[in-house]
């Protein structure tokens, strides 16, 4: 949904990309992060973008949002560097454990990002969703402490054996009961008018 909007060989910025989530393919890509463990191309943080003025057809900033001390700031800071009629995509923790430690600072509502992005004279929102519904993120959070506790033990090496089963049983009963009051997550999609 958000690459199939961009132009052909958009110049993508992949900002606190760890992983980079954009395909490979997409040759102008330029992935930036703090960390130099994560081998970005461009060393950098969010608060202050080393890029031109109008220079991103897209944006991607993948579950880091939490992460940043001045949300308000990076926002202002990824629409001077979209070019009119570029792209946000953003995915941020809801609800979700400690991580990243110390540099974990906020939760957000899908209100909260609304919030944000509510200046209708800069920003359409196209898409805002959840990742995950009660039981998906309910599982996960499960199996990430039960892979913490065997760990700690010589059980480690079972952790796929009795991960992956509950992992299938959150994602049936998310099919039968979604519910995103309660969920790991958002994605939201805005775009710079």
């Amino acid at each position: 949904m958000f690459l199939d909007k961009l132009p052909t060989d958009p110049v993508l910025l992949d900002i606190g990309a760890g992983k980079s989530v954009v395909p490979p393919g997409y040759k102008n890509t330029v992935t930036m992060d703090f960390l130099t463990i994560n081998k970005p191309m461009v060393k950098g943080t969010a608060l202050k973008l080393p890029f031109k003025i109008s220079i991103a057809d897209g944006i991607v900033h993948s579950w880091v949002f939490e992460h940043i001390e001045e949300p308000k700031e990076v926002i202002e800071e990824f629409y001077n560097t979209l070019k009119s009629g570029g792209y946000l995509y953003l995915t941020t923790n809801f609800v979700w454990h400690l991580h990243e430690e110390p540099r974990d600072f906020y939760r957000y509502t899908k209100y909260g990002l609304q919030y944000f992005f509510q200046d209708e004279q800069r920003w359409k929102i196209h898409m805002l969703r959840p990742t995950a519904g009660f039981w998906i993120t309910w599982t996960q959070e499960f199996n990430y402490y039960l892979i913490r506790i065997l760990g700690k033990t010589h059980l480690s090496i079972l952790h796929p054996v009795v991960t992956i089963p509950v992992q299938v049983i959150g994602w049936l009963l998310e099919k039968v009961d979604f519910d995103d009051n309660f969920c790991a997550g958002y994605c939201i999609i805005v775009q710079k008018k």
